[in-house]
This record gives structure tokens, sequence and C-alpha cells, in this order.
């Protein structure tokens, strides 16, 4: 927090108190140990490991199991609503006709 200040007074007082504004940047030293850091943590970290096929069977059931659940409740609802019987478009017209 400090640098940030002491940046910032020096381009205020470099620009006679009109400063839009600010950009700091780190050094050229500060931005190649950083890479080197991170492409060190990239090589050493091998990402997920393999699933095993006791996993993937697992997450197959799982994925079947639902999806035939959704299947289930989803044709039932569709059901419902064909074999739904309606006495009268009571929503449209009223049920006594105003001649």
């Amino acid at each position: 927090m400090g640098a940030a200040r002491v940046a910032v007074a020096r381009a205020h007082s470099g620009r006679g108190g009109k400063v839009v504004s600010l950009v700091t940047l780190p050094d050229a030293a500060h931005v190649d140990a950083a890479a080197a850091a991170r492409r060190r943590l990239l090589a050493a970290d091998p990402g997920f490991p393999a699933l095993t096929p006791s996993q993937k069977f697992r997450n197959m059931s799982v994925a079947t199991v639902v999806a035939l659940m959704i299947f289930v409740v989803a044709a039932c609802g569709v059901l419902a609503l064909v074999t739904m019987t309606f006495p009268s478009d009571s929503l449209l017209y009223p049920r006594d006709k105003n001649d």
C-alpha cells in the first residue's frame, strides 16, 4: 500500500496536481519470477487423476438413474396434461351467455 501512495504522490507532484489515472507495473525481475513459479507449479501438478473403471461405472449408473427418473416424471406430466378434461372454456368464455 505504501508503494502505491508513493507512486501517486510522485505522479501528483510531477504533473502539477493533474493526475487522472495511474498505472503501476512490476519490474521485469518480479514478472520473470512469477512466470517461472507458475510454470514450475503447472509442471509439478499432473492435473486431475484419471478415473478408475469403478468410478466411471458409478458415475454412469448414477447418470442413468437420474435420466430415467427425469424421463418418467416428464412422461407422467405430459400424460396428465393430455388426459385432463376441461368442462368448458371458462377462461375464454363465461358459463352463462349474455345475449
